[in-house]
């Protein structure tokens, strides 16, 4: 039986244990997912004493910390400088970062490439975010922490490797160009379990900009009520959080296809039933099919 788990604090809200049992069962593999709450202090001391893990997923706020304590970082991982997938290959503990895929997997599913993009946050999710922008060639990025401190740090990694795109910073919220962008991601936790703007709003909001909230749970935060309430789209967490959990499992299972044989629409709706629940429960897929 292989044994995974999710390592962070806070991480009683995370849907990931729930969806990938689901998979896992999905894919006829006897396994066990769970959720360890690991405070700061005790990360190399989890990471010393749970070597029966096979894998495990990283998350707030933890992402940057643990690369000081792997054995080995993927290529993707050590240039995004956060991990938030981890394999133990005999003993070695290898980092990867899944982010990047995840982040832009629900984005190219709807046929859309940003152009100017704003980003809030400077975090291990905000850094996977800037990454995936900037390598799929976003021509203007904004970015915004409440720590202008750590956003002009990432703006400065980001311009050595990046040296044509305009990256820039802004060190108040009301001057963020929300007019002349088409997408606004939120890489913060605000908004997770809780009812709270990561920035205010103007009245209007364009009808071409996408408001990307990487909080999953609740489904719809604030933040996406109400931009959709001012004429923006919007896209919540879920889909970025299967489909980097998907990319996880590839690795753990060395299972490249594996998502040819699960219905992802199956998944999809179970998150969400767990998130709006639902009085009918859903089972697992028992029919196969690659769903993009």
């Amino acid at each position: 039986m292989i044994r995974l788990g999710i390592i962070g604090d806070p991480i009683a809200h995370s849907l990931s244990p729930a969806l990938h049992g689901f998979v896992l069962k999905s894919l006829g593999i006897a396994g066990e997912y769970r959720a360890y709450r690991v405070r700061e202090s005790e990360l190399q001391e989890f990471l010393a004493t749970h070597r029966e893990l096979a894998g495990f997923n990283v998350t707030i706020p933890h992402k940057e910390r643990i690369l000081g304590y792997l054995d080995e970082l993927s290529r993707e991982a050590r240039l995004i400088g956060a991990v938030n997938t981890v394999q133990n290959k005999q003993g070695k503990l290898v980092g990867y970062n899944t982010d990047c895929v995840g982040f832009l997997r629900p984005l190219r599913a709807r046929n859309f490439s940003p152009k100017r993009a704003i980003l809030l946050g400077a975090g291990g999710a905000a850094r996977a975010v800037a990454h995936a922008l900037l390598q799929s060639e976003v021509a203007a990025l904004t970015l915004y922490n409440r720590s202008a401190e750590r956003a002009l740090k990432l703006a400065k990694e980001l311009q050595k490797l990046y040296p044509s795109p305009k990256i820039s910073v802004a060190d108040d919220p009301r001057a963020l160009p929300l007019q002349h962008v088409d997408l606004l991601v939120n890489a913060t936790p605000v908004g997770t379990q809780s009812d709270a703007l990561p920035i205010p709003l103007p009245a209007r909001l364009s009808k071409d900009l996408i408001a990307y909230d990487l909080v999953y749970n609740p489904p719809k935060t604030r933040l996406l009520l109400e931009a959709e309430r001012r004429g923006a789209r919007i896209l919540g967490g879920l889909d970025m959080l299967i489909y980097q959990a998907l990319e996880s499992l590839k690795i753990w299972l060395e299972r490249p296809d594996l998502e040819e044989q699960i219905e992802y629409d199956t998944v999809s709706q179970m998150l969400k039933h767990l998130a709006h629940p639902h009085p009918q429960p859903l089972s697992p897929a028992r029919e196969r099919g690659a769903q993009g």
